[in-house]
């Protein structure tokens, strides 16, 4: 294990990357320029990483575990009505795009540069992406056995639908001026509950 002082530094050249990544591109960036924003020398960043893929890897995992994160604030098996998984679909939404709404270069890595880097990235993408599905479907699963979702739903696609719309968000977001990014993410939370609710519910169920 790196100690305090070497897990602070590769933490410290993460953010540089991050910084270079999104104003030069991942693949016009390189270990010096990532070198040259912290004041270090370029041979210091090869005592802490392999090579650039390797820093873009570690960067992809940490905004991976924070999405992960997000969503086991709340327990699946927590809600009892309608009323209570609304509030639990909100505060994770809430949650999610004020995540990236701090900070939209982990949304870059993610959706625009990691996917086409390297095999092994898009690996790890595709197992986070089953992984949050996974754990979406179990909120939807315990909504069926408690009699508010309705006992026709696919959970499997639907939990992929979610996650499908949450990510267009943070695509749009990406291309949206920072001062507008919070009204922006609000819109989307609702509107996504929203359509949560009203095609995941068994009719007529409002409680």
């Amino acid at each position: 294990m790196a100690s305090p002082r070497g897990q602070k530094r590769r933490a410290e050249i993460i953010e540089a990357a991050l910084h270079i990544f999104a104003e030069k591109g991942y693949h016009a960036a390189g270990i010096a320029d990532i070198a040259g924003h912290l004041g270090i020398g370029h041979g210091t960043v090869y005592l802490y990483f392999k090579n650039k893929e390797d820093i873009l890897d570690t960067a992809v995992r940490r905004v991976i575990r924070d999405m992960t994160s997000i969503v086991l604030l709340e327990r699946p098996d927590q809600a009892r009505s309608l009323k209570e998984f609304e509030g639990q679909i909100m505060r994770i939404g809430s949650a999610f795009f004020e995540l990236f709404r701090k900070d939209l270069r982990g949304a870059r890595i993610i959706l625009e540069e990691a996917p086409a880097v390297a095999d092994r990235i898009r690996r790890r993408l595709a197992r986070a992406s089953d992984n949050t599905a996974y754990l979406a479907e179990r909120f939807l699963i315990h909504g069926k056995k408690q009699g508010y979702l309705a006992p026709e739903l696919d959970t499997a696609i639907a939990a992929r639908a979610v996650n499908a719309m949450m990510y267009e968000a943070i695509r749009q977001g990406i291309r949206t001026a920072p001062e507008e990014l919070e009204a922006l993410f609000l819109r989307w939370n609702r509107t996504v509950c929203d359509i949560m609710l009203s095609g995941m519910r068994t009719e007529d169920r409002q409680d």
